[in-house]
């Protein structure tokens, strides 16, 4: 027997159903690297495997340490090692998926919503061919689509996300705060992926959203406390936070007054 959704459930389905809509109307795209894939991780492994230190995630605190820890290390070229770590071919079939973009990637697309993929990667051959293999293996139905867009220079290039993401979309998962500033001026609206890069970096913008809101006090067009919004995976809190927004600009602008966090109490 198949149950029947509740009256909450069903108003909370009709407002997801107006937040794809307006994303399969204006185009929704997302970073690759520390943001839809765990890059950091493989990064942080090889550089504790060439060094022989045992860097932690948390001490990655700038998107650009990586080089000073090189440089202090002793390495004449730390920019050239750096980028070598983070752009390594051989290392991307190992690579996780960032916690929850699994689950969302397969839900935009079973919703008819296309999510593209842009990086600011080198665009060298074996680069793109493995970048193409992991998303063949890990979302086929991300490379039938078409929807990973890599540049063709030799260099990282953030430009290229700036020249093409305001073609495809008006909002973009990032972990980047700069270029997520720089496409705020072309009319994108930004959603920031914690990372320890940037877990204090505030919004000097409303066109870029972050997560201390709805930590703080849920998401109550939702009809979701701060406790619920805290347990769900990573990007999963991403597209609520995005969903969040469409729907406040749409009218749905409940108090955030009458969300009761939920949370058990501890005595």
């Amino acid at each position: 027997m198949s149950k029947e959704f509740t009256p909450v459930e069903k108003e909370i389905i009709r407002k997801l159903d107006i937040v794809n809509h307006e994303l399969k109307e204006n185009g929704v795209s997302t970073d690759i690297d520390s943001t839809e894939v765990k890059s950091q991780d493989a990064a942080l492994r090889q550089y504790n495997d060439k060094t022989g230190q045992a860097r932690k995630l948390c001490e990655l605190t700038d998107r650009y340490v990586m080089v000073e820890w090189l440089k202090e290390y002793g390495y004449v070229d730390p920019i050239s090692v750096a980028i070598r770590i983070w752009n390594n071919p051989e290392e991307f079939s190992k690579l996780e998926p960032e916690d929850g973009a699994l689950i969302l990637s397969k839900y935009l697309f079973l919703s008819g919503v296309d999510l593209h993929r842009f990086t600011a990667r080198p665009g060298w051959p074996e680069i793109k061919n493995s970048t193409l293999n992991w998303y063949q293996k890990t979302m086929p139905w991300v490379v039938d689509q078409g929807l990973i867009h890599i540049q063709d220079g030799d260099s990282i290039n953030p430009r290229f996300k700036y020249a093409n993401i305001p073609t495809y979309a008006k909002y973009h998962f990032d972990d980047a705060t700069e270029e997520l500033e720089e496409l705020s001026k072309l009319g994108v609206v930004g959603v920031l992926i914690p990372q320890p890069w940037n877990i204090h970096y505030k919004a000097n913008n409303q066109m870029i959203l972050t997560f201390s809101k709805a930590m703080e006090q849920g998401i109550p067009s939702l009809e979701m406390s701060n406790f619920d919004f805290r347990k769900m995976p990573k990007l999963i809190q991403a597209y609520f936070v995005l969903s969040d927004h469409i729907l406040r600009s749409k009218g749905y602008c409940e108090s955030y007054n009458n969300v009761i966090d939920t949370a058990p109490s501890v005595t």
